[in-house]
């Protein structure tokens, strides 16, 4: 994450749990962002997706009617651990069998730490070719910011009989850079869209909830429950449909 979400352990009990949702809300969407661009550059290259670590700032109920807010945003029974924030799972964020009945394949985060990969450098100061170098020991190639995806896989060509390409979206705590810039033919254009809107903007199985009565609700900004939740009776709901997913520079 960016050096402004990332946050010490020791630091967040200081934080009160309208400050650590507002920070876990910032979060998903950040990397509900990095998720939609990852799948856009799967789809370009015709590459399966090796997923990243997602953090988290707040737990999940499953069932929705945990009162997390009343907690620090930690579920009854950790109330008293010190955990947040922590590495979640890929099912905080979205539901895994709807990728599945998609037919999209994901690997799990560690496959990086097992294969030997191609690092792909996204950086202003790129080549219109591609090009590799040896970065401490392993292979690097680059490319230009926000580049179509349609050029992106011409580019990056040279590398399809390697087993993996490692895109960072960001290095050393700097804002995230904008990789993916859109495709241009038709046929990509409206199958990320239906992926998106199917995958990415739909929120977990069961949704991500927390009961909240009176009390709860004045804890929470007027604005923020508009925005960002929809009201049900005795909880709010993070409204996935409504983020804006969207990376935060292009260099």
């Amino acid at each position: 994450l960016p050096s402004e979400l990332r946050l010490q352990r020791r630091d967040a009990r200081s934080l009160s749990s309208v400050e650590m949702l507002s920070r876990h809300i910032t979060a998903l969407q950040l990397q509900l962002s990095l998720l939609h661009d990852a799948l856009a550059v799967s789809l370009a290259l015709n590459r399966s997706l090796v997923l990243p670590r997602f953090s988290c700032f707040c737990d999940r109920s499953p069932d929705g009617q945990q009162p997390l807010l009343a907690n620090q945003c930690k579920q009854s029974s950790a109330e008293a651990e010190d955990f947040i924030p922590f590495e979640c799972p890929f099912e905080h964020l979205t539901n895994p069998l709807a990728w599945r009945r998609h037919g999209v394949e994901l690997f799990p985060s560690h496959v990086q730490e097992q294969v030997p990969a191609i690092r792909v450098v996204v950086s202003s100061a790129s080549s219109r070719a591609a090009f590799t170098h040896q970065v401490q020991g392993s292979m690097s190639a680059s490319l230009p910011p926000a580049v179509q995806g349609e050029r992106m896989a011409e580019i990056l060509r040279k590398f399809n009989a390697e087993r993996l390409l490692v895109v960072p979206w960001t290095s050393n705590g700097e804002p995230p850079i904008r990789t993916f810039g859109g495709f241009e033919g038709e046929h990509l254009k409206q199958r990320l869209q239906q992926l998106s809107l199917a995958l990415v903007r739909t929120g977990p199985a069961g949704g991500w909830c927390v009961h909240c009565d009176q009390s709860c609700e004045q804890m929470l900004p007027r604005a923020e429950v508009d925005m960002r939740f929809r009201r049900e009776p005795s909880r709010v709901c993070l409204n996935f449909s409504a983020f804006h997913l969207t990376i935060g520079k292009s260099v």
